[in-house]
C-alpha cells in the first residue's frame, strides 16, 4: 500500500451521499481512496469487491465509520480487443433521511438492470458486427 496526495480524478464532495458504495472490478488495477487522514493506494483484482463507507452510514453510526471517497483506476489495454471497465453500486437505503440531498435524482434498480442488460446486448451485437 502507498499513499497518495490527491486522487487522479478527485471529484467535490459525495454524490447523493449515499450509505455503501460497492466497487467491482473486471480486471487488475489501482484503487485509490481518500479520506480526512489521507489518501491510500492499493492494487486489486477481479476477485475483489472494494466497499468504502459514504457519509449516510457515518452520520448513522455516529463517526464510528468513516465516509470516504474511492476511485478505480484502470489502464486501458489500446492493443487488445478488451474493453477496460468497472461497476461502482452505490447503495442508499429509503430509512434514512435525504434532507440534505433534496436535488439528488434517483434511477430505480429495476431501471438499472433493465439499462444494464441493454448496454450487454448493444455490446454483443457490435462485437458480433465486427467480426
Amino acid at each position: 500500500m502507498e499513499k497518495n496526495q490527491s486522487l487522479p480524478n478527485e471529484k467535490n464532495g459525495n454524490s447523493c451521499g449515499h450509505a455503501l458504495s460497492l466497487h467491482l472490478p473486471i480486471e487488475h488495477s489501482q484503487f485509490h481512496v481518500k479520506s480526512k487522514h489521507g489518501s491510500l493506494s492499493f492494487e486489486e483484482g477481479p476477485d475483489t469487491i472494494v466497499v468504502t463507507v459514504g457519509k449516510q452510514l457515518e452520520e448513522w453510526t455516529l463517526g464510528e465509520f468513516e465516509c470516504v471517497s474511492g476511485e478505480m483506476i484502470i489502464v486501458p489495454d489500446c492493443q487488445g480487443s478488451r474493453p477496460s471497465y468497472s461497476v461502482e453500486l452505490k447503495y442508499s437505503p429509503s430509512s434514512i433521511n435525504h434532507s440534505t440531498d433534496k436535488d439528488c435524482k434517483t434511477i430505480s434498480i429495476i431501471d438499472q438492470i433493465i439499462l444494464a442488460l441493454i448496454i450487454t446486448f448493444l455490446y454483443k451485437i457490435f462485437v458480433h458486427t465486427l467480426s
